[in-house]
């Protein structure tokens, strides 16, 4: 069974995933980089 996003919340990752497809992935070893990517998810995930 494929996953499949309600119609109505479809749209809602548009912007951050448009804004995300135009940037090059962190170095493989730059551990800083990746957690700077990271923080802002975890930070969000903790809020909710």
């Amino acid at each position: 069974m494929a996953l499949s996003l309600d119609p109505e919340i479809a749209p809602a990752p548009a912007p951050t995933t448009g804004a995300a497809a135009d940037t090059a992935p962190p170095a493989v070893g730059s551990i800083a980089a990746r957690r700077a990517l990271g923080e802002p998810i975890c930070g969000a995930a903790s809020m909710s």
